[in-house]
């Protein structure tokens, strides 16, 4: 972004969000989501540090300035409530360094 601007930063993160779109819809014209594995999926991000915590939620606070039509695909879990998150840990697998 500093590079080139805020601008052209969004007009290309548009760009892929809506590739992402086409993309899924070929594979389902072409019948290929079970064998290209094309999907959306869900994630969720744990901080262990204060510090990097705390610099994930300033990136998200940021991201959601930029692009407040993506509000309600994000969540933050703080606290206790932490607590009551769960997921499908079928898929997970741990990050390579």
């Amino acid at each position: 972004m500093e590079r080139f601007g805020r601008v052209a930063a969004d007009e290309v993160i548009r760009f892929r969000m809506a590739h992402l779109q086409q993309v899924l819809g070929v594979a389902d014209r072409e019948e290929l989501r079970k064998s290209s594995d094309a999907r959306e999926v869900e994630s969720l991000d744990v901080y262990c540090e204060s510090k990097s915590w705390l610099a994930a939620k300033d990136a998200l606070r940021a991201w959601l300035e930029a692009f407040p039509d993506e509000t309600d695909k994000w969540r933050v879990w703080e606290g206790d409530e932490v607590r009551t998150v769960s997921c499908d840990l079928r898929y997970w697998r741990r990050a390579s360094n």
